[in-house]
């Protein structure tokens, strides 16, 4: 919420800045090593499930990069396992963790957990 960052007095319009900048940077850096579709699993897929998980945005961020964390790690050790490709598993718990992010937000919601609480 731009409006209700902007009262608060975070500087909008330099994170309006710097984010994208940042994203492109890192996005640059790590597209030659892992290739496109395994960046955009990393990068979507974590935020979209700890935007379920927290309102605040400094707790989001931690869930997002945790949920990253744990699918790059989880997918690595599970293509070591089973001999199949790290993309799919790396995939796969990403994708996990964002249905079971669907399914647990609506009960931290009605707790005042997530939604409504700053």
């Amino acid at each position: 919420d731009p409006q209700g960052a902007e009262a608060r007095g975070v500087p909008t319009r330099a994170l309006g800045v710097v984010f994208p900048i940042l994203l492109a940077a890192a996005v640059a850096e790590t597209i030659q090593i892992t290739g496109v579709l395994l960046i955009l699993t990393l990068v979507v897929t974590p935020a979209a499930a700890a935007q379920q998980l927290s309102a605040r945005p400094s707790r989001t961020i931690g869930w997002s990069v945790g949920i990253a964390l744990l699918a790059t790690v989880g997918g690595i050790l599970a293509s070591l396992h089973w001999q199949a490709p790290t993309s799919f598993f790396v995939a796969l718990i990403s994708f996990t963790c964002y249905v079971a992010a669907r399914l647990v937000g609506p009960r931290l919601a009605r707790r005042g957990s997530v939604r409504g609480t700053v």
